[in-house]
């Protein structure tokens, strides 16, 4: 195990490595020039000197090579660098913002496991009856709608026949948990719905495809209750491959919690993602960039790690 765990985590990086450089070379070749935008000088007024100077002190007058490995460099000391607009350090930033986005993450995901895997055991328990086809019905619903529009929508409706907006100012749940909850309850919700919809639709295919195994004839003719051969037998072993699912909706939880994030005006790193790329603000988009990248890699690392406790014929060597 050991060994694995090491060999993944070398193999990490280079994938890190080359991903920041793919993001490293993608924001050096997009067509406005970042030294303009500080200035406002879209037509190019300003003093060639004033531009010289500040490509100089943000060390965007070296080539690209001397640029990636400096940042390379101060990434590896600990230095994710400031940004060019404020002058704030980037990590300064992240420490208040991290542990917001964290949280509506790790917020959404619980609650489309809680609803996602429930149902779909249930789904298949019931399989072409009634109860399984809404819950199909639903699932798909689930999965055709967007949760950019699905968060729109509720707040046209909210506001127009409720008169109900969300919250414009964030409480850290250490400071007011009431607070907390009734901000991150929404896009919680709405993030979580779009993510359960393929937990639904998977954990039914797997738990229709393990109740006809011999061994759970074999727990049922022993006198096992139903519960117990459902929960103890069928839905261990059904949930290898939806924890797959788990790691690879990273993604779609990290996109989904920049769009949100910025719909509810939630000050995590989403929003601070968005205007840092409206911006061309290199420091802050590189750096995020290599902690998100970082967080998906790991969280994938973690999921094939849970197939040796869900599975005990499953080794790493």
């Amino acid at each position: 195990m050991q060994k694995y765990v090491a060999r993944r985590l070398l193999l990490m990086i280079p994938t890190l490595i080359g991903l920041t450089l793919i993001v490293f070379l993608l924001t050096r070749f997009t067509p406005q020039d970042t030294v303009d935008l500080i200035l406002n000088d879209s037509a190019g007024y300003q003093d060639p000197a004033l531009k010289a100077k500040l490509r100089k002190e943000f060390g965007l007058d070296s080539s690209l090579p001397e640029q990636y490995i400096t940042w390379l460099g101060n990434i590896l000391t600990g230095d994710l660098g400031a940004s060019y607009f404020s002058g704030r350090p980037v990590a300064q930033e992240l420490k208040s913002r991290v542990p917001v986005s964290v949280e509506l993450g790790a917020l959404a995901l619980a609650f489309s496991i809680a609803i996602g895997i429930p149902i779909g055991v249930i789904s298949a328990v019931y399989q072409d009856r009634w109860l399984d086809y809404a819950t199909r019905g639903v699932s798909v619903l689930l999965l055709a709608v967007p949760s950019f529009w699905l968060a729109l929508i509720v707040l046209i409706v909210g506001s127009r026949y409720f008169q109900w907006a969300p919250p414009a100012r964030y409480e850290p749940p250490w400071q007011d948990i009431g607070s907390n909850l009734y901000i991150m309850m929404t896009p919680v919700i709405i993030l979580g719905l779009g993510l359960a919809g393929t937990k639904i639709r998977l954990m039914r295919t797997q738990m229709l495809e393990v109740l006809r195994q011999d061994y759970i004839r074999t727990a049922r003719a022993k006198g096992l209750t139903e519960m117990a051969v459902l929960l103890r037998h069928a839905a261990k072993n059904a949930l290898i491959p939806v924890v797959t699912i788990i790691g690879l909706q990273m993604t779609v939880l990290v996109a989904g919690s920049v769009i949100l994030e910025r719909i509810f005006i939630i000050p995590g790193i989403g929003q601070y993602f968005l205007d840092a790329a409206a911006r061309r603000d290199f420091p802050i988009v590189q750096s995020l960039t290599l902690i998100i990248a970082t967080v998906i890699v790991v969280s994938n690392l973690l999921v094939d790690l849970s197939y040796a406790y869900l599975d005990p014929r499953v080794k790493y060597s």
